[in-house]
């Protein structure tokens, strides 16, 4: 894929589509070099076309892979401010807001593109998660069943709903979900015991409607999670291997 993209830039001379894409696979790819080359294509795209908005919400995105959200939340808003009525450009502005911790107004960027895109269930679910940062737990709920609502396989909105009645103790409502997958260390802790420096890599809790937890992690952590954890089934995984394999 990034072969045919690369490929793509150089006939095409580098339309957003294109360089999205590539940014994406290079993301993916862990390419952190490559990215670093796109961000000098793109700001000298930039240098070519100041006024362009799609290579300034390129920019946007790119600095949000980077992990730079500021930067991000900054070259969106000018794009935001140009084209309110862009359901996409706000979500991906109040992304940038939420991952800078400017919680309200990603808030409000995700009520804008829910009223811009009322059949679309993302901006509502990303807008739960908002809410549950806030600790507004009730509202969080009513945004993440809204979602659900529209589309009932939003994952975002699935596993909000689920982490929501979980910390609100309504276990009964949250044995009608089919299940759950839980990654923050703080709810793996709660749920089953497990503290231990181990959580800098990804920790996965499968929580079955039915049926024993599975506890999914780096399989050196074994011995750890032998001696702390008695509630669930462990699974790991080589170094070389991501917990999704």
């Amino acid at each position: 894929a990034r072969v045919d993209l690369e490929r793509a830039v150089e006939q095409e001379g580098g339309t957003r589509e294109v360089l999205e894409a590539l940014v994406t696979v290079c993301a993916g790819l862990g390419d952190t070099e490559a990215q670093r080359g796109w961000a000098a294509q793109i700001r000298a795209l930039l240098g070519e076309r100041p006024d362009s908005l799609d290579v300034r919400h390129l920019q946007g995105l790119l600095l949000l892979r980077q992990r730079h959200p500021r930067r991000a939340a900054a070259a969106l808003e000018a794009v935001v401010e140009a084209r309110p009525d862009d359901a996409g450009c706000l979500l991906d502005f109040g992304r940038a807001l939420n991952n800078a911790g400017r919680l309200d107004a990603a808030l409000a960027a995700f009520g804008r593109a829910a009223a811009l895109a009322p059949a679309a269930a993302e901006p509502l679910a990303l807008r739960g998660h908002v809410l549950r940062g806030l600790g507004r737990l009730a509202d969080a709920e009513q945004a993440f069943r809204a979602a659900l609502d529209l589309d009932p396989r939003e994952p975002r909105a699935l596993t909000g709903l689920g982490a929501v009645l979980l910390a609100s103790g309504d276990a009964a409502a949250a044995a009608g979900l089919d299940g759950l997958i839980v990654s923050l260390p703080e709810n793996i802790y709660y749920l089953t015991g497990l503290d231990h420096w181990g959580f800098f890599a990804c920790h996965l809790l499968i929580v079955p409607r039915d049926g024993e937890m599975i506890l999914t992690c780096r399989a050196m952590e074994g011995i750890t999670v032998e001696n702390q954890v008695s509630n669930a089934r462990f699974m790991g995984h080589k170094d070389t291997e991501e917990v999704a394999d």
